[in-house]
């Protein structure tokens, strides 16, 4: 690592001799954390098919591992759901030759409304990366038409909850701030 920050002070040394500007070496050493620095950490995604289920539908969880770009092949993620009221689902899937993983689980009958939380976490060489995505159940009423028959009505028509669009739009904001924060503090060890 010293002889890594070593050969970017020199090389910063020269851009500054040839164009004798300090701004120029500034943009250099931003350039070369963009490139090789962050782009050395793994990166895990998830997601899920859709916004909003019902209960007994399908939930399709996806995601992706990668580092450097490359995808992580043979990985194992460790995938944990859970609902408003504690109810837990685990389970550990393995990644494709393209990166990929993906789980699918049917909700229960009786499946809690309100925001169901998913996490991923997997571990590449000695970094240990997460990702969080949600879903929502929509309050809904039971309806038996037999004894095999189940009708399910939403009360909610396209439309989140405003404590649910808050902390979605919290949700975004720290980890936007989180990035930010993390290239400036990288970014003083590489000037320094």
């Amino acid at each position: 690592m010293a002889t890594t920050l070593r050969s970017i002070e020199k090389a910063g040394n020269v851009m500054q001799r040839l164009r004798g500007g300090f701004l120029l070496r500034e943009v250099f050493l931003a350039l070369f954390f963009t490139l090789f620095v962050s782009a050395s950490v793994p990166h895990l995604t998830l997601s899920t098919s859709k916004l909003s289920y019902l209960p007994l539908e399908s939930v399709e969880i996806r995601g992706g591992l990668d580092r450097r770009g490359w995808p992580c092949q043979n990985y194992i993620v460790a995938l944990s759901v859970s609902s408003p009221d504690d109810f837990l689902i685990g389970a550990s899937v393995t990644t494709d030759e393209n990166g990929i993983f993906s789980f699918d689980f049917r909700l229960p009958y009786n499946a809690k409304s309100g925001l169901w939380s998913v996490w991923a976490s997997a571990v590449v060489g000695d970094e240990n990366v997460r990702a969080w995505t949600g879903f929502y159940v929509p309050v809904y009423n039971i309806t038996l038409i037999d004894d095999r028959t189940i009708v399910y009505q939403s009360e909610i028509v396209n439309e989140f909850p405003f404590w649910l669009q808050v902390l979605m739009a919290v949700a975004c904001v720290s980890v936007i701030l989180g990035v930010v924060l993390v290239s400036v503090k990288t970014f003083r060890v590489f000037q320094n």
